[in-house]
């Protein structure tokens, strides 16, 4: 059996470190929307001269429990196997430590799919099936849409399922998002809760209003509505009102009110509640600083007491202005009147600044500061080619340019399923199903640059033609 110290000694030499930007900033918006939107990614179709760049790229991933006396056990090894022509990660390996025999076993595998611009399509994670030996339970499903927003996302652990549905308006505004729960009993989805937000003519969200079912009666007994003012381009106050069902009307409930410094960064959001006597009161604040490149230095937050009292704080520092070294989360004790340190996250870099490790620290249930659990990082110089191995093999089209009409080249038009004609900013102009025939129409089309995707017996086909 190895033993301990020899098996971390061989993963710790492997790691190389990656720079990453760490914004813990959360609005209210973000911690009731659980969606993350993704900037178009253009990869060398749309941008030639991507070709040959050295980029950093992650390799694998180590996760750590602290075992005390500075010991560090391994628990988790995720480790890339395959990428595209890109650097984007297609697929990899999430493996577990059996601690019985000391050797890393499988836990789970991901694959990753992505459009012509590189932006993610779909992610699947499989879980590792022990009686079956491989990977045939899926635990994770998203899907993406062309902008790189997921439109759905299904969870599944066990006898416990949770699915998002979101909705997106034509500017790609977050419209609508719908939470279902898995009933193992009925065997069958049900609503659990929404999130509905509607938008100014100038693409600030103006409300935002949050229904949730009690399970038991199946009725909506928890029904919220924020509703957003903005001046000049930022937000100036949110209101939160609760739906009363028996005036059947709005009741004021909290509000936040925003300030900002002379560089537009915010500088205090001051929240209050409408009282019994009908009057609004003070109920937080919370105060930012900025260091000089505009990343957070502080955090305060203080609770109203007749005056304003200590609450908590976040505290930042980092290596050349950018890149974060430490951040920690202080409670005030209001029995010793000192910041009590709750948390702390502490990261390393090497010479190009990639992240080493991250370190955390926090203080258990019985008041105890120490080290919790730690990341490593292994990365590596990858030099983008603009060649997908499965998915961006060309095709043959003529004549190209093209004025009104273009032929697919290829065996048999029993080849093709579907063509797919998008712009060169990415977006969808065209989507022909069941193809009969290798000659294209395009008269309708404006003169310009566009890709043509062509969705093959063998794989999906890609390749540009200029209309003139």
């Amino acid at each position: 059996m190895k033993r301990i110290s020899t098996l971390l000694l061989f993963v710790l030499s492997s790691f190389v470190l990656f720079g990453q930007k760490n914004d813990v900033e959360k609005n209210i918006r973000e911690l009731r929307n659980p969606n993350h939107k993704y900037d178009i990614f253009q990869n060398d179709i749309l941008e030639p001269n991507r070709q040959g760049e050295k980029i950093w790229v992650n390799d694998s991933i180590v996760y750590f429990d602290y075992a005390g006396d500075d010991q560090w056990l391994p628990t988790d090894l995720y480790r890339v196997t395959n990428r595209n022509g890109y650097g984007s990660n297609t697929s990899g390996i999430k493996d577990k430590l059996d601690f019985d025999l000391f050797e890393w076993v499988p836990n789970y595998k991901d694959t990753t799919v992505y459009y012509f611009n590189n932006t993610k399509k779909s992610y699947l994670e499989m879980k590792w099936n022990e009686e079956t030996k491989e990977y045939s339970d899926t635990s994770l499903y998203k899907v993406y849409n062309e902008a790189g927003s997921v439109v759905k996302s299904i969870l599944r652990s066990g006898n416990y399922g949770s699915k998002y549905v979101f909705f997106y308006d034509e500017n790609g505004n977050d419209t609508l998002f719908i939470n279902y729960q898995w009933d193992n009993e009925k065997n069958n989805w049900y609503f659990y809760y929404s999130d509905e937000s509607t938008y100014d003519e100038d693409g600030n969200i103006a409300t935002e209003t949050f229904k949730l079912l009690d399970s038991n009666t199946d009725s909506i007994f928890y029904d919220s509505k924020y509703v957003y003012d903005f001046a000049n381009g930022l937000q100036r106050k949110v209101t939160m009102f609760l739906w009363d069902k028996e005036t059947k009307s709005w009741v004021d409930l909290l509000q936040w009110s925003y300030h900002y410094n002379n560089l537009n960064q915010k500088d205090t959001v001051i929240g209050k509640r409408f009282n019994y006597s009908g009057e609004w009161v003070n109920s937080e604040k919370t105060v930012y600083s900025y260091n000089i490149i505009g990343k957070y230095n502080s955090i305060y937050e203080y609770r109203w007491d007749s005056v304003w009292v200590n609450k908590q704080k976040k505290t930042y520092a980092y290596i050349n202005d950018e890149y974060l070294t430490d951040y920690s989360n202080f409670y005030w004790s209001s029995d010793s009147l000192r910041w009590d340190i709750d948390s702390k996250n502490i990261y390393t870099y090497d010479d190009n600044f990639n992240k080493l490790k991250k370190i955390h620290y926090r203080r258990d249930y019985e008041g105890v500061f120490d080290k919790s659990s730690a990341i490593a990082y292994s990365w590596s110089e990858f030099e983008v080619s603009g060649i997908e191995e499965n998915d961006y093999s060309k095709i043959d089209i003529f004549p190209n340019p093209v004025k009104d009409y273009f032929t697919i080249d290829c065996e048999s038009v029993d080849d093709i399923n579907d063509v797919n004609i998008y712009s060169m900013q990415g977006k969808p102009v065209r989507s022909l199903h069941n193809v009969r025939d290798k000659v294209i129409d395009i008269q309708d089309l404006e003169k310009g640059l566009y890709i043509i995707e062509v969705n093959t017996i063998k794989g999906k086909k890609y390749n540009k033609i200029i209309k003139y």
